[in-house]
């Protein structure tokens, strides 16, 4: 699978140095590697291949063509259209915004509502009042958010996978309704997992069935990155049983241009969050750029099988058995 490519590194190092107050360089950077990823994506996938420099699949979930029945299907058999167009990017950015923005604005009407009833009529409503109109507000909104973020993919569903594991900073229905993303995620179709294994894997003049043995169609598990299938390395590879992670394919590319609006939403979000509620002290900003620094790293799976390389041995010399490391 496609790891990152050398010229992102150096980006990646400054979005991770720059203070998350300084709002036009962190933007900066953003847009930079949006303009990358979309005027020079053969350049953010020299290093895919190794030393073969194979080239990475690049295409759209929603227009692979299958091939054809009466046969297993080939890399030369799936067809590869290019990268969705600026065009399709931005009308992306407007359908969040367009779907999102209006959940802010609805807390700051109920905000507004409550902080009015009680200086302007002196009327307070009691503690469990205000509890049901902020657990319905909360459900309307989750219900709105979890619908784009199923619609739109991409960063949208690794930032809810996030948001469902966060508990101690998002009210509980939008953990709860977003906690099956962190499941089974639009699975690809295995014939394009199939195309991509052997762009990025199999040898000139190799078969695909010269590696593998078997090889299972069904995913153990899928997400917005990538997902895992169970195989049977051929006698010739040691025959044993792996399990090989597939990267989906464009995930880079569309994840820069997403992280951009979503951080533009962040930044507005942000400052309604510090002028209408202030005592609300977290960071949503500086959270999504920690999010999304890790998560550019989750797509270099170079720097991943090494880090499992790393934590076998140590399970090992701990006395540890049966202890698998990635290849």
């Amino acid at each position: 699978v496609c790891p990152l490519s050398a010229p992102v590194r150096p980006l990646l190092a400054l979005y991770r140095r720059c203070d998350s107050r300084n709002k036009e360089r962190m933007a900066l950077i953003s847009l930079v590697l949006v303009a990358a990823t979309t005027l020079h994506p053969t350049k953010f996938r020299a290093a895919c291949g190794g030393a073969d420099s194979r080239r990475s699949a690049s295409i759209s979930m929603d227009a692979v063509r299958l091939p054809a029945e009466g046969g297993p299907s080939t890399a030369a058999e799936v067809e590869f259209p290019p990268e969705a167009s600026p065009l399709v990017q931005l009308q992306r950015g407007a359908v969040f915004a367009s779907r999102a923005l209006p959940i802010a604005f609805s807390y700051i009407r109920l905000y507004t509502a409550l902080r009015f009833r009680e200086r302007a009529l002196g009327q307070c409503l009691d503690e469990e009042a205000c509890e049901v109109l902020w657990t319905e507000q909360h459900e309307a909104g989750s219900i709105s958010f979890a619908s784009v973020v199923n619609e739109l993919k991409g960063f949208y569903t690794k930032t809810g996978q996030i948001i469902a594991t966060r508990q101690d900073l998002f009210p509980r229905e939008y953990t709860d309704r977003l906690a099956g993303l962190t499941d089974l995620v639009d699975p690809m179709p295995y014939s394009l997992v199939r195309a991509v294994v052997e762009q990025e894997l199999l040898h000139d003049g190799e078969a695909f069935d010269d590696v593998f043995a078997q090889f299972d169609d069904q995913p153990l598990g899928a997400a917005s990155v990538a997902q895992v299938h169970r195989a049977l390395l051929s006698p010739e590879y040691g025959g044993r049983e792996v399990a090989v992670k597939v990267q989906r394919p464009g995930v880079q590319s569309l994840v820069s241009k997403d992280l951009y609006v979503l951080r533009r939403a962040a930044e507005v979000y942000q400052g309604l969050v510090e002028r209408f509620a202030p005592q609300q002290r977290t960071d949503y900003v500086g959270l999504l750029n920690e999010w999304a620094v890790g998560f550019y790293t989750e797509l270099d799976f170079k720097n991943e099988a090494a880090n499992m390389q790393t934590m076998a041995r140590g399970l090992a010399e701990a006395g540890g058995t049966h202890v698998a490391g990635a290849r």
